[in-house]
């Protein structure tokens, strides 16, 4: 006991404090909420159990293979009136993201079945790889923000952080549920904590091609493009635009212009539509719950709400001020754009899509790395900053399915407790980016890795 309690001593403060968290968070919490809600498999542990058991679905990869199967039998029919408006398979990717089907689809031997099983296994890597991004970035911005008790200051204290980085990756939910889901979102929640290391390094083409590759799964973080030309940051920019007409360009040639012609109506429809079911954390799914629009509590895997007026215009103006507002940020700061400006506009583009699911919102574990040591330093929020960090994180890293109890009532709007989370960090990362200059910190203050 007294070598325990000589080990817990000797780490630094930042350490014992990601403990305390994954502890309180990750285990305490899942255990009330088995309590509350009687299923243990719904709770952040039992997803954390799903991805350690390899459990996973294949919700991206599915209509993906179907999509590429019709383009390779029939190439000429637009695949989305087939494949998403008469099928009503909900195929609602570019068909630049079917490539790294077809490269995976041309191994010797490889059955759809194999296929899935390959991209679940990468899916499976890349939490791994988040959380140890995510434990890069809390260190360097620890590093640089907080006072010298909370630094790192050993081999030992420095596996003992990345540990339970780690561990608290594996009781993120938003992570565990895209794995556990079988979504392509994984990888790409991967590559944003890739671009904001990147970007912590100055290495801001390297950030580009990794923005530019994600364009062609999710074509809204495009706009994370036009943010960089509007900043001017043109190894970023013109990188990552390469990237993405390169591989948009190779998917026109395979598959044909016609199908991107035949995409624009699909995201017309979704921006009319959206989702109701209560894992759509955006304004659009807020308000479709509000107003009963649509089934908040089962996804309907082949129909969506109906038409709403007041809902579309609720998507369109909260998207108009959602991204307007991250555009126009700071936006003559265009020396010295910080890691923290590019966490506002990468949450922001996820906050504002008409449908941004939970598994979305996994972009939020690296960027609390960015901020955490920030707001920390800062205090922004007086004595009230610490209460808001945890209540923010523990929204957003939990599965409250007890709000599901509200669902028939106006008091749904409880079910939306991850859109909230996010938006509590969009204004955290607000507030620091105008309060301080320190998250413009220089290369030269990072420390080497451990």
């Amino acid at each position: 006991m007294r070598t325990l309690s000589t080990y817990w001593n000797k780490l630094s403060l930042l350490t014992r404090s990601m403990w305390i968290l994954f502890l309180l968070n990750g285990v305490l919490a899942s255990y009330l909420m088995f309590l509350l809600t009687g299923y243990l498999e719904n709770t952040t542990l039992g997803y954390t159990g799903k991805y350690v058991s390899a459990h996973a679905g294949s919700d991206s990869w599915m209509p993906m293979i179907k999509s590429l199967e019709h383009l390779q039998k029939n190439p000429e029919v637009p695949v989305y009136k087939k494949i998403f408006f008469d099928e009503h398979i909900k195929f609602q990717y570019p068909t630049s993201s079917l490539l790294i089907i077809e490269l995976i689809q041309a191994i010797p031997g490889m059955s759809s079945l194999k296929a899935i099983k390959l991209l679940n296994g990468l899916s499976w890597l890349s939490v791994l790889f988040i959380g140890i991004l995510t434990s890069m970035l809390l260190y360097n911005s620890s590093s640089v923000t907080l006072g010298r008790r909370f630094h790192v200051t050993s081999k030992t204290d420095t596996l003992a952080l990345y540990s339970v980085i780690l561990l608290i990756t594996l009781t993120f939910y938003p992570i565990t549920r895209s794995f556990v889901l079988g979504q392509i979102q994984t990888v790409l929640t991967l590559m944003g904590a890739a671009s904001l290391l990147a970007w912590q390094y100055g290495r801001k083409k390297t950030a580009g091609l990794l923005i530019g590759l994600t364009c062609t799964v999710s074509p809204q973080w495009g706009l994370i493009l036009l943010w960089g030309w509007l900043r001017r940051q043109w190894g970023m920019a013109i990188v990552g635009t390469i990237m993405a007409a390169g591989f948009i360009g190779i998917s026109i040639y395979m598959y044909g212009l016609h199908h991107y012609v035949d995409y624009m109506s699909v995201l017309s429809f979704l921006s009319q539509h959206g989702e109701a079911f209560f894992p759509n954390q955006s304004v659009n799914g807020l308000v479709n719950r509000f107003l009963f629009n649509g089934n908040n509590l089962h996804w309907a895997a082949d129909s969506f709400p109906p038409y709403n007026p007041i809902v579309y215009g609720s998507t369109l103006i909260s998207t108009f001020l959602i991204i307007g507002t991250a555009f126009l940020w700071r936006w003559r700061d265009t020396a010295g754009v910080s890691v923290t400006q590019l966490a506002i506009i990468m949450l922001s583009v996820t906050i504002a899509s008409p449908i941004a699911w939970e598994h979305h919102y996994g972009i939020l574990l690296p960027i609390y790395a960015v901020i955490v040591p920030l707001l920390l330093s800062e205090r922004v929020f007086g004595k009230w900053t610490i209460a808001y960090l945890i209540s923010a994180f523990f929204l957003s890293s939990q599965r409250l399915d007890v709000t599901n109890y509200f669902a028939d009532t106006r008091l749904n709007v409880l079910q939306s407790y991850l859109f909230f989370a996010g938006i509590m960090m969009l204004l955290a990362l607000y507030r620091v980016s105008h309060n301080t200059m320190k998250s413009d910190y220089p290369l030269s203050a990072f420390p080497p890795y451990r």
